[in-house]
């Protein structure tokens, strides 16, 4: 997938000509054995998919506000947010936050459940307490696993391709126009995050193609109908 890529911020107190602190957002969706960013399935699957945050040098991820879109799938295809284990993951659920997902199968996003306006200054609210704070429970995975969500595909054979985003554009940042940002704990000290204003994003895609047989000429194992949580 084509990475989009914020402009790149100088970082205080580095010595001339070292690189700035990165990070990144990669959705991914899971193929019956891995989470990749491509996949081929039938009509009538259901594909988990996923949000990672990763970062370049820290100690754990604090937190981002964003949101993920689709496109191109029909408009009988779905977004489910609120089963068993979806949603934001913990420990990156720190703060009351709730998602909505807003269009269709065509083309939808999904949002704080209180803007209906697309605001920017609003999104999924990923967010971690800090290290002191959690102690034992803190997360430091990298990339970490902050959102989890399933694509519904329904039992239309149309071919077609559905493809998952988070816009850097809708990255909050520190005023409505700044470049958006992702907070990283540096130390298993610190007691608020760092801003990364160096960020990339990658999306994922998911194939859907009318028969078994597709699936065999693509190369691709696929998924069929049905549903495995990981």
């Amino acid at each position: 997938m084509k990475k989009i890529v914020a402009g790149l911020v100088a970082v205080a107190g580095l010595a001339s000509g070292a690189s700035a602190q990165s990070a990144f957002m990669d959705l991914k969706v899971w193929d019956g054995s891995a989470w990749v960013n491509d996949v081929a399935v039938l009509p009538g699957t259901v594909v988990q998919a996923a949000m990672f945050i990763g970062f370049s040098e820290g100690y754990g991820l604090s937190g981002a506000v964003y949101q993920i879109r689709g496109f191109g799938g029909v408009a009988g295809d779905g977004v489910d947010i609120a089963s068993a284990g979806l949603g934001r993951q913990a420990p990156f659920n720190f703060g009351a936050a709730t998602q909505a997902v807003f269009g269709d199968g065509t083309n939808w996003r999904i949002d704080a459940s209180s803007d209906a306006a697309n605001s920017r200054n609003a999104g999924i609210a990923t967010a971690q307490n800090s290290p002191p704070n959690l102690g034992v429970g803190f997360n430091t995975d990298n990339p970490a696993l902050v959102y989890r969500f399933d694509i519904v595909v329904s039992a239309d054979g149309t071919i077609r391709s559905i493809q998952l985003e988070a816009p850097l554009s809708e990255l909050k940042g520190a005023t409505s126009t700044a470049p958006g940002v992702i907070g990283v704990y540096t130390s298993n000290q610190a007691s608020r995050g760092t801003n990364y204003s160096d960020v990339t994003t990658d999306g994922a895609t998911i194939r859907v193609v009318p028969t078994p047989g597709a699936l065999a000429l693509l190369g691709l194992g696929g998924l069929v109908a049905g549903r495995r949580r990981r």
